[in-house]
């Protein structure tokens, strides 16, 4: 049962991009005003402790095996192939296991919180008895956690990402919200974790009774089968694996860095890589609704996979790229202005170096999603070991050398092999063609973003940075203009109009 509106193919793709980004940006600038009121009211060091809760409740997902993606994935293909009544085996054979998996952590948590509180974490004393009951608050609540990713899946196999949005844009700004609302008030840390938590089972609620509007059968099919748990862990494993792997990619460099140099040098490298790695939100918005379409249509073989890859593709070049020279031309007075000349003298390089990373690891969210849609997620898992390894090859010989400098080159250089690799891989599963690469525009809208790039990066050496910014701001206005006559094609401008058509009734 795919999304009841009218709204289909492209459109829905859109449409469905489109809530995701706002699911994303609302929570963040909450969390922008949020944040301080919340540092202010519960002071530095419980506010520490109310970071790690975020954490765990936000990202626990990374634990469950892969099952949530797995969900999406085998009921997307159910539903491409018409096999509705599979769907309650998936889904509660998964949903049960997440539960039980929830519990053996929630157990050992319980066993294991009085170590982590009293000698692995450095808490102040006054602090202590209530980080603990916070902490056994947070294991209570973890079941409940994967229950809610694991239902949430189910709604974004059905590609109904306007009920997903309608659970998870409030959800996710109560919790910047309810921390500083609740701080003002008096509450102690491990009353307003228990709201956390509350928040977290009535999602869980929401999300359970959307599913049951959608498949009205799993209210009344409820069954545990080996055989499609067996499936679905082979899956889910791989991808867990990649999950694990990448949060490694993201973040080990930083280890690195403050053993290796400094604590002071990693923050100018840290800083520009938290602001910039916000460029993903829309990339990330877009694989959402990407991934559940690709199981979908490829069980249902008849959509294009070969427009449905390079469509998307060309979307995110044309946004991303005049975001990424505006960045890279005036990094230096960026830095300058936001955080001092410190960080402009020390970490300019480091932002233009990220800059082009993350342009890559953008665009590299559609042959991901493509990869793990299709079915291949073993093949990401097995290179992201040899990435991992090579990256870690790299810091060890560059940063030594070439500082923070050399962490970022090191970021680049891996980011642009797994951006390869993935165009390489999704060209072997969908076998997209040179015609395909000519009818979609795909050539002639990297011709178009070359010639821009060429002419800003240049009249940035030549110009001052006031007339740099004019005429980049000039020639910005041509290549949009250049672009919507020549790459795109009547069905981007119809799908644009549409989307545009809906948002704004």
């Amino acid at each position: 049962m795919m999304n009841s509106n009218s709204k289909t193919g492209a459109n829905l793709l859109a449409h469905n991009t489109v809530l995701n980004f706002i699911g994303q940006i609302i929570p963040l600038l909450c969390g922008v005003v949020a944040i301080p009121v919340t540092i202010k009211t519960l002071g530095i060091d419980a506010f520490g402790i109310l970071s790690l809760a975020w954490l765990i409740l936000g990202y626990f997902n990374i634990f469950d095996l892969g099952l949530s993606r797995s969900i999406t994935k085998y009921v997307s293909e159910c539903l491409g192939k018409g096999e509705i009544q599979t769907i309650p085996k998936i889904v509660w054979t998964s949903i049960g296991t997440q539960l039980i998996i929830g519990l053996i952590v929630t157990g050992l948590c319980v066993i294991f919180i009085p170590f982590f509180v009293d000698h692995f974490f450095k808490i102040p004393a006054d602090l202590i008895k209530e980080a603990t009951l916070t902490f056994y608050i947070i294991a209570v609540a973890l079941p409940v956690v994967l229950l809610s990713i694991g239902f949430k899946g189910v709604l974004e196999a059905s590609q109904r990402f306007d009920l997903v949005n309608w659970i998870k844009i409030p959800a996710n700004s109560l919790f910047f919200i309810v921390p500083a609302v609740f701080g003002l008030l008096g509450y102690r840390l491990s009353g307003i974790v228990l709201l956390l938590s509350s928040i977290k089972i009535i999602s869980m609620i929401g999300y359970i009774i959307f599913c049951f509007k959608v498949f009205p059968n799993l209210k009344t099919s409820v069954t545990f089968e080996i055989k499609v748990l067996k499936n679905i862990i082979s899956f889910g494993s791989w991808v867990t694996v990649t999950a694990v792997l990448t949060s490694v990619l993201l973040y080990v460099e930083r280890f690195f860095i403050a053993s290796l140099l400094s604590v002071r040098m990693l923050s100018y490298y840290s800083v520009p890589y938290e602001v910039l790695s916000r460029l993903n939100i829309f990339p990330y918005s877009m694989s959402l609704a990407l991934f559940p379409a690709f199981s979908h249509y490829s069980a249902k073989g008849t959509v294009n996979l070969e427009e449905m890859f390079l469509r998307p593709i060309k979307y995110l070049f044309i946004l991303m790229l005049p975001i990424v020279i505006f960045l890279f031309i005036f990094s230096k007075e960026i830095l300058i202005y936001w955080l001092g000349s410190s960080f402009a003298e020390n970490g300019n390089t480091v932002f233009q170096l990220l800059v082009f990373a993350l342009f890559l690891n953008s665009l590299a969210f559609i042959p991901f999603t493509c990869v793990q849609g299709l079915g291949r997620a073993d093949l990401k898992a097995k290179f992201d070991i040899i990435e991992t390894l090579l990256f870690i090859i790299l810091l060890l010989n560059l940063i030594p050398l070439y500082g923070i400098n050399g962490a970022a080159s090191s970021k680049l250089i891996i980011m642009l092999m797994d951006f390869c690799f993935l165009i390489w891989v999704s060209h072997k599963l969908i076998r997209f063609t040179k015609k395909g690469l000519f009818d979609y525009k795909i050539i002639r809208t990297l011709v178009i973003g070359v010639i821009f790039s060429l002419v800003t990066i240049i009249s940035w050496f030549i110009l001052d940075k006031l007339a740099g910014l004019f005429l980049f701001l000039c020639v910005s206005c041509i290549y949009i203009f250049i672009i919507w006559q020549y790459a795109m094609d009547d069905k981007d401008r119809l799908t644009i109009r549409e989307v545009k058509k809906q948002w704004l009734r």
